[in-house]
Order: C-alpha cells, then structure tokens, then sequence
C-alpha cells in the first residue's frame, strides 16, 4: 500500500451516538488557552483544539514521522501517543510509557504505575519471535499483553534480536503485536497489526508472529490513477462479557505496505480506514479522493483485500467555495462506527486550496457516519470548520463549504460541542460568522476581539472578552431561570472582508440536569440567491430565504424578521417576508453603489425562546 505524505491531525472526536446515552469523556482542563499543550519527548507538540480534539504537529525536522496509540499500560484505559520512531526504546523500558500519556498529562495528572515495576515471584519469561514475508527484521517492534481477568496490561521489551521479551503472571492474555520499518529512499515502509491468545502456566512461554501468514491489505477503487494517502488502523481486544478491552491504533502516511493476519475471537474488533486521492498537481492539490471504512467484529476478515466501485459508494461534488480570497483547508474526514471500531483519531488531512471544486467519495453504510473537518489561517490556533456528513447513501449529491452569506449559528447537535448543559455546567461552541448550512460550523480564535456575557433572569452573572465563540459557565448548583447569552464579536481576519462584526442574543429556559443535554436553542440562518465565492452581483435581484434551526427541545416558530443595511449599519431597512412555519422568503433589490450587505434577524418560538442577530458585512456585491 503506497502512501503520500501531507501532514497528520490525530484528534479526540468526542461525539454522541444516536439513540445511546451520552458517556462524558476523560476530564479535560476547564479552560484551555492556545498556549497550552504538551510537548512530547520527541519534540512533536499536541496542541488541544476548541472542540475537544487533539492537533499532532510533528517536531522540527520531522515531518512525515507516524503515531501509534496503543492502551496505557496502568490499567486506566488512558490512551498514549507514541511516535514510531522511538517505539523501541518504550519497548525495552528506555522510556518511560507516562510520558506520552496523553490524556492523563491533559487532565493535570500524573499517569498511572508504569508497567515495568518489579513482579510477583511466580511471573514467567515471555518471548514474541517476529517474522515477515520477506524475512526482513523490522526496526520497531511491541507486544501488548492483557490478563483476561485483571484486565491488566503488560508491555514487552525489544531485545534487539527481532524479539521481544518479559515477565508476566501467570494467566490468560489476549495479545496485540506490532511492529513496522519506516519508509525509506525507493522502498516502502512495512507495519503489521495481529492478534493473538497466550496462556501463561509454569514454565517460560511465547508465540510467533509468522511471516508465511501475513497478508497484505489491500484496497482497490475504479480510477486507475489514485494512489493511497494514508490509513488508520485499529485492532480491539475486549475482555471477557464486557465492551471495552486493550487496543492499539497506528497511524501511516507516508510510503507503506500493511498486513495483518485473519483470526477469529469473541471480543476482538477490527477497523481500517484508508484515504485515496488523484495524482497531486505542483500546488500539492488532487481532483478526488476516496474516504472508506472496513470494520468486522469477531474477527480479522480471511479476505483482506477489498474492491469498491464508485457506484457502490456515495459521491458528493464538493464545492469549496472562498470568502474574498483563496484559502488552504487541511481537511479530514471520519466515518464514526461506535467506541470500539473508532479510535478517536482523524485520520491524516488533505490539501484543499479554495475555490475549488472536488469530487470525493464515501462508503455508503447505515453503520458509518460521517464527519468533516477543515483548519485554516494558521498552523495553531487556527479558524476551524466542522461539517456533518451523516450516513451517506449511494449516489450522488452536491455539497457546498464555506458559503456565505455568514452570520451566527449552531454546532450541529450531533458533535458534543454543540452548546449544552451537564448538571450545572454550560459549555459549548456559538458560531459567530458561520454560512448558512445547517451542517456546518466555523468559528476561531485569533482575530476574533469583543465580548461574551450570560445573564439569568434580567441579572449578569458572567462576562469575558476572550474565546468569544467558545463558552464554559460553571453554575451554582441548581441554578434555573431565563438565561440570556450574548455575544458582541469584532473580527478582522486577513482571509475575508466578509462578516467585520456580528452580535447575537440568545434567550433560553434552563435547569440542572441529572446528564448532558442540548439546551433549547434556535437560530435564523440567511441565504441568498446568487452568491458565489462570498459575492452577488449587486443589480440582479436576490431571493432571499431564512431557516430556523434548533437544538433541544421541539418547537414552533411563532416570528421571524429581517432588516438590511447597505452602510455597515447606519441605517436599516426592512424586509417583507412570507413565512410558512420555519421558513421565510424576501427578495432584495440593491441600490446602486452598494458593495456589502449587513443583515438583522430575529425569530421566536412557541417555548419561549428568542434569537436576535445582526450580522456586518454578511455578504458583498459586486
């Protein structure tokens, strides 16, 4: 398998299935500045992200380096980020595994009892031979081990001869074994991932990963030109009657070939997600891309070469539209099964140079759901931009990011983000220059200057004037009543001149809550006839069209208003409109001269809820 190299993004996706109790995730920092973040031993930096994700940027003069992620070793179920590069000396305890415990360092604390402290008498050697197909001996190699009953985990360490070795218990394990050669000049990185059982008796013990049985995955699609980029790939050993066990990730870009070898296991749980493109041009642009999802539980598939036409996948014509001025997204997409095949990684992003337009192609399965990102303006902190896909059908639609007109909006409720409550906690994303897709989101945290206030039955009680968009209230225990939210954002970005200010008040009923839930919001999206790359051509006649959406509780809309203004807001005129239920239609006529449209929107609805906007700059005529 041939993989190009662009650049990783391995990410925390905190989201919610359908139909599933909300589980909270590991706690994190209740506030976190674009400051803060962890520097691994090797110089790669985890930058945590607004959404709760992980950004990965490798170390100077390290592009191109791979992560794995396997479990940590203390039992905790926390997650380590290992670079490939230095999974050697963690296997033969030159470091120790606490310092890439990554989601234990996030929440302040120190990780848990290394698996290298001393063990009980009766602990036996264990001794895992590797081979390949092509007898090659691998550079990296790892073991993890889990007792079936403790449920706890046992690293063993490389001992340089193309083993691995250590004392364990004695007991029954499941076994994740790993080990991989990075790319080098002309020749193709090797990894594989396989499971195995051992019992751990009396006497010393082990097993080999056999050469002979490895097979290549493989994945072949209808254009003949389309190269691999990258994959992820997850194994998951659950133990016994429960769903959560030991699992091991790895990461690849770059130039590889990857193996595994079927078997069958109750509890055992397998995923690849492999992301294809077209040729890159000099700019390091591609026409296509393919983003697939294999999974299988209770097994590692006997066949492990897979063959999909396009007419058995969803097609979407993705129109990447800019805001005034090109744009380069570092996209990524994830097709989300369920805690056990997701890895809460993001697999590696692609190029996008905005305006563009990209055909890209999904697997279509009512098990997969997809979810989209993009990151843009600066390495970190950057604007940020999710997009629900959803589960995709076989076919073909359009799909548009990045339009405009833009104003404030909602995080679709299927992320975690989006704003809700969790007993007296109120936290979530509000969008403040967004476009008027339902399914899509974009805030950001430079250039973004104003202020925030919350207040609860006509009474502040909280205001800040920085992460305006991102908002995280601890309130007094029981606290209800008639919350107010608004937000007075002044942005000045060098991407657009598009959408210079914009305020919003939100007004909302809420009380503690015994889990997380969405609080009861709404808001009024705007579009407009004719507006492409941010702009209309100002003598042609708009039809204009407002939506109301909503998160939490069901509702009608019971008003909606618009006004516009051609001087930055001046002064203001308003709209006619004809409404049926949760849309409005108006049309707008331009006067001569005019070069930008700002717009006021309001709407109620029949639970006492109320959304007013005023958006600067929402779109621009030309």
């Amino acid at each position: 398998m041939r993989l190009r190299s662009i650049g990783i993004l391995v990410g925390v996706l905190t989201l919610i299935p359908a139909g599933t109790a909300y589980a909270d995730p590991p706690a994190a920092p209740t506030t976190i500045t674009p400051t803060d973040t962890v520097t691994l031993p090797t110089g790669d930096v985890v930058l945590p992200l607004p959404d709760g994700r992980f950004d990965v940027r490798p170390g100077p003069g390290r592009e191109g380096v791979t992560f794995t992620s396997p479990t940590a070793p203390d039992g905790s179920g926390d997650r380590l980020l290992v670079p490939a590069d230095v999974l050697d000396q963690l296997g033969s305890g030159g470091l120790d595994p606490a310092l890439f415990n990554v989601d234990a360092i996030l929440r302040g604390e120190t990780a848990g009892t290394s698996s290298f402290a001393p063990l009980a008498g009766d602990a036996q050697a264990v001794t895992v031979a590797f081979e390949t197909p092509s007898g090659a001996i691998t550079k990296q190699k790892q073991v993890n081990l889990q007792d079936q009953v403790t449920g706890k985990v046992f690293y063993l360490r490389d001992q340089g001869d193309g083993t691995v070795a250590g004392l364990v218990p004695p007991g029954e394990y499941s076994a994740l074994a790993y080990q991989q050669t990075q790319p080098s000049a002309g020749t193709a990185g090797f990894a594989s991932l396989t499971y195995h059982r051992l019992t751990v008796a009396d006497a010393p013990t082990g097993f080999t990963v056999e050469g002979n049985d490895l097979e290549e995955l493989t994945f072949t699609v209808d254009r003949k030109d389309a190269v691999a980029h990258s994959a992820e790939f997850k194994l998951q050993a659950n133990l016994p009657g429960i769903d959560t066990g030991m699992s091991y990730t790895t990461i690849l870009e770059g130039d590889w070939r990857i193996y595994s070898t079927p078997a069958e296991a109750e509890g055992l749980l397998f995923a690849i997600r492999p992301t294809l493109t077209g040729p890159e041009d000099e700019g390091g642009q591609t026409a296509y891309g393919y983003h697939l999802a294999y999974t299988a539980t209770g097994e590692i598939p006997a066949d492990l070469s897979w063959r999909v036409r396009d007419r058995g996948l969803a097609k979407r014509v993705v129109d990447y539209q800019a805001q005034g001025y090109k744009i380069d997204f570092r996209r990524n997409s994830y097709g989300r099964v369920d805690s056990g095949h997701d890895s809460a990684f993001v697999v590696p992003e692609f190029a996008v140079r905005t305006p563009q337009v990209r055909t890209e192609y999904y697997t279509a399965s009512p098990e997969v759901e997809w979810f989209h990102t993009a990151q843009f303006n600066a390495e970190y902190p950057a604007d940020y931009i999710v997009h629900y896909g959803g589960h995709y059908k076989t076919g073909s639609a359009r799909d548009t990011w990045f339009g405009a007109p833009v104003g404030p909006g909602l995080v679709h409720e299927r992320y975690a983000f989006s704003l809700n409550r969790s007993g007296d906690q109120l936290s979530g994303i509000t969008p403040m220059f967004t476009g008027p897709d339902a399914a899509e989101a974009g805030w950001g945290l430079v250039g973004v200057t104003g202020v925030t206030t919350l207040s609860r039955d006509g009474v502040e009680i909280a205001r800040k004037d920085s992460r305006l968009e991102s908002q995280n209230y601890y309130l007094p225990a029981g606290d209800s009543g008639t919350y107010t939210l608004a937000v007075d954002a002044t942005r000045d970005v060098p991407w657009t001149a598009l959408g210079t200010r914009a305020t919003a008040t939100w007004t909302f009923d809420s009380a503690s809550t015994a889990e997380r839930e969405a609080v009861n919001l709404s808001t009024v999206s705007l579009d407009a006839s004719g507006v492409e790359n941010g702009y209309a051509r100002r003598w042609v006649p708009q039809v204009v069209t407002l939506d109301a959406h909503r998160q939490g509780a069901a509702a009608k809309t019971t008003s909606m208003t618009m006004e516009v203004s051609y001087d930055d807001g001046v002064t203001w005129k308003k709209v006619s409109l004809l409404r049926h239920g949760d849309q409005a239609l108006g049309l707008l006529v331009h006067p001569a001269g005019a070069t930008f449209v700002s717009v006021r929107l309001s709407s109620t609805d029949s639970i006492g809820g109320s959304f007013a906007a005023t958006t600067i700059r929402s779109f621009g005529l030309k």
